[in-house]
């Protein structure tokens, strides 16, 4: 194809026409290929030259633009999607399959991001509890873009730079097998950085662990096996590297060369790198480190008490989030976007708003009238993420359920639809790797939403309730071919009475309804079921799609729940 002006001509060359998505949304959205658990296999068989990538560049502004920088269209190869959305590239390949059609999708969206900053000024102007924001917008223009080009300049050459070349604790030599380490405080495996008291840290913190050997077990190389979760993760043997791991997942199994190995002491010693203070070295329900021998032939326990310090490097400055401001990303991101033709949206956003939830079932169905007004292109479909289940260390966060909930809310617009994930969640972390079946499940919403294919694209929806005696039997629809379990029971309900305290009950599928009760509850009133930041809810439709988290009650969560 060529375009020619009056001085200028552009010849495009591998032009197709067909459907274009929009991916959007926060760092489950931006989560790439390369990190997710089938990242091997799915990224040597992307080789789908008719299914077209785009990644609009990160990019924030006061007022809309016209125009996204460094940016194009790639055909997807093994070469093209290591770096790209893994939902969207999942979303993207299912739907391909189901339609055979040319296929492009533009991924938008930035880990950690509010949906306030991806809304118009002039949709948030309508809601009161961020019109005062915008108009001190107006009033500190100028003041913010000095401030985020300094915040820029840091994040991109500052921070980097300390993160990748801080040496201070291989330079003081804690790597080494005689580096005296008993000034450090001791941590008890598994550790967090909550329990080890840098919640929300951003820096580096080192771990040594000691053990010993024989001259018999010195002849053959041996694997440290320790679940470790951290952005960055290097690990020594006596002052040798063993592994060096950036981003995770980080491999639960790091190989040991014999030539490293002494007799009586060694030590292992582990350098992490946390953003958020998010890393953890194992979990409750992880098993315990342990350095193993070829065949079994030996297993030498590395649990029990860590050494651990956090002084030997410097710390990295947190995010300032200067992109939560509200609507620098739309302006910045999906302003350059509009009019574009598009079939429609696919959203995985909500974490960070999971502190107001609140606010977010009219935030989030605002941000949607928001995009339709300005496309301009009527009631396109909009397909979002019920957020994955999740638990911090040791606690449950009514918040996190409430949000959930609070995405429902959107569904009362046309022609969107929710992909449900709660047992798709890993439970210690807010970043689950199985990104093929949320892309699948959106992909279902679309053959429906979108192109009007009669098939089951939901998991089993509640509908209403009735109390039978000391029972309450439950009614939905999108049951499809009929419920079902997986495992022996039901799990993940709860029932409560008058005092509105909620026990763990029994539930039994009866045809197309559930029968839920509890000894405990002689005169029930409602039931929840998977209402916490982590359930282990396990109903599903024959088709093999989750229930979504529901409750049948409007009482206050916080107060009401254990």
């Amino acid at each position: 194809m060529q375009i020619a002006g009056k001085n200028e001509k552009i010849e495009l060359k591998n032009v197709m026409v067909g459907e274009v998505w929009i991916a959007s949304g926060q760092s489950n959205m931006e989560f790439r290929m390369l990190q997710t658990s089938r990242a091997a296999q799915d990224i040597t068989n992307a080789n789908l030259p008719n299914i077209r990538l785009f990644t609009v560049g990160v990019n924030t502004s006061v007022q809309p633009l016209d125009n996204i920088n460094k940016s194009k269209w790639m055909v997807c190869s093994p070469a093209t999607v290591p770096g790209f959305s893994a939902v969207a590239y999942y979303f993207a390949s299912t739907l391909h399959a189901k339609l055979n059609v040319p296929l492009g999708i533009i991924n938008a969206s930035l880990g950690s991001s509010a949906a306030e900053s991806w809304t118009s000024r002039n949709m948030l102007e309508e809601l009161p509890e961020f019109r005062d924001k915008i108009v001190k917008l107006d009033t500190d223009t100028s003041v913010w873009n000095q401030k985020v080009e300094r915040i820029k300049h840091y994040e991109t050459k500052e921070r980097k730079q300390i993160a990748e070349s801080a040496a201070e604790g291989v330079k003081a030599g804690a790597h080494q097998l005689d580096y005296d380490e008993t000034s450090w405080k001791v941590g008890t495996f598994p550790m967090n950085m909550q329990k080890i008291g840098l919640p929300y840290y951003w820096g580096f913190v080192w771990f040594r662990k000691t053990f010993s050997l024989s001259e018999d077990q010195l002849d053959q190389d041996l694997k440290l096996e320790i679940q470790l979760h951290a952005d960055q993760m290097i690990t020594y043997l006596n002052g040798e590297e063993i592994g060096s791991f950036l981003k995770a997942p980080m491999p639960s199994t790091v190989t040991i060369r014999k030539n490293l190995l002494r007799k009586g002491r060694n030590v292992v010693a582990i350098r992490i790198r946390t953003y958020f203070g998010t890393a953890y070295l194992g979990t409750q329900d992880s098993p315990l480190p342990q350095i193993v021998a070829p065949n079994n032939a030996f297993r030498i326990p590395m649990g029990g008490d860590w050494r651990y310090s956090s002084t030997l490097e410097p710390k990295i400055m947190p995010n300032q989030e200067y992109f939560n401001t509200p609507s620098v990303l739309y302006n910045g991101m999906i302003a350059p976007l509009v009019p574009y033709g598009i079939r429609g949206v696919i959203w995985y956003q909500g974490e960070s708003n999971a502190t107001r939830p609140n606010g977010y079932r009219t935030l989030f169905p605002s941000l949607i009238t928001d995009w339709r007004k300005n496309w301009g292109q009527g009631d396109f479909p909009f397909l979002f993420v019920q957020l994955a289940g999740r638990k911090k260390e040791g606690e449950q966060d009514p918040l996190y359920a409430l949000t959930r909930e609070a995405q429902t809310y959107a569904l009362k617009l046309p022609r969107t639809a929710m992909a449900t994930a709660i047992d798709l969640g890993e439970k210690y972390d807010s970043h689950p790797k199985d990104k093929l079946e949320v892309g699948r499940r959106l992909a279902l919403a679309a053959l429906k939403v979108a192109y009007g294919q009669d098939l089951v694209y939901s998991g089993p929806v509640y509908q209403k309730m009735e109390v039978e005696d000391n029972s309450i039997r439950l009614y939905f629809s999108s049951v499809g071919s009929g419920l079902t379990s997986r495992g022996t029971k039901l799990r993940g309900f709860k029932i409560a009475g008058e005092n509105r305290v909620f026990v763990d009950a029994e539930a039994t599928i009866s045809g197309n309804h559930i029968v839920v009760s509890s000894p405990q509850i002689k005169k029930p009133l409602a039931v929840r079921y998977g209402f916490e930041s982590w359930s282990e809810a396990n109903l599903y439709n024959v088709e093999g799609i989750a229930a979504p988290q529901f409750r049948t009650d409007n009482w206050d969560v916080v107060k009401n729940s254990r």
